[in-house]
């Protein structure tokens, strides 16, 4: 599956806390990609509270990127690479990010991306 593939099959669906939040937009794309699971061995959630008292044991969100994927420029970053903005992971596209947003996926100018991350 190619990222704009993966972009489509996902257009239409609501944000929903451990089915389809930002983290496992981004980390079910990598585990397509890679074959790696970067979530195995979390704690799954299935509410607000529940994700962000799992990422604030991590460190936060970009220290646990930091830990598991290589910080890059996010003018370098290329399609399907990570991007950080408002607290929420997204992915690059062409000249969006694009992650779970809470009626349908959100594209937003990548010139928004506060730090990205290749894998």
């Amino acid at each position: 599956m190619l990222l704009p593939d993966y972009i489509a099959a996902h257009l239409d669906k609501p944000f929903e806390y451990g089915r389809l939040d930002c983290v496992l937009f981004v980390a079910n794309w990598i585990k397509h990609k890679t074959g790696i699971d970067y979530l195995d061995g979390l704690p799954h959630w299935a509410s607000e509270r529940r994700a962000l008292r799992i990422v604030k044991d991590m460190g936060g969100l970009e220290v646990a990127m930091d830990g598991r994927f290589e910080r890059i420029h996010p003018n370098l970053a290329q399609d399907g690479h990570i991007a950080l903005r408002r607290g929420g992971l997204m992915l690059f596209s062409g000249p969006h990010i694009v992650g779970p947003g809470l009626e349908q996926l959100e594209f937003v100018d990548r010139m928004e991306a506060e730090c990205a991350w290749c894998f």
